[in-house]
């Protein structure tokens, strides 16, 4: 798949975000499930590292 420049449509390599011809920034366009990877990887992180028992303990010894 080619990516064009949005504004004089030269042709862009794989990682560029910026046209070599006109200058204009092209972002490189992310995948939808980019987000939710994240969010998944970030909450997979704190369950094996948080340890959620010692946060009960704390919260309910008033």
């Amino acid at each position: 798949m080619r990516r064009l420049c949005r504004q004089c449509r030269a042709e862009l390599g794989v990682d560029d975000d910026a046209c070599r011809v006109c200058g204009a920034l092209n972002p490189v366009p992310l995948p939808w499930y980019t987000p939710v990877l994240g969010a998944a990887m970030l909450a997979i992180l704190v369950w094996l590292l948080v340890d959620v028992d010692a946060l009960v303990r704390f919260f309910q010894s008033d």
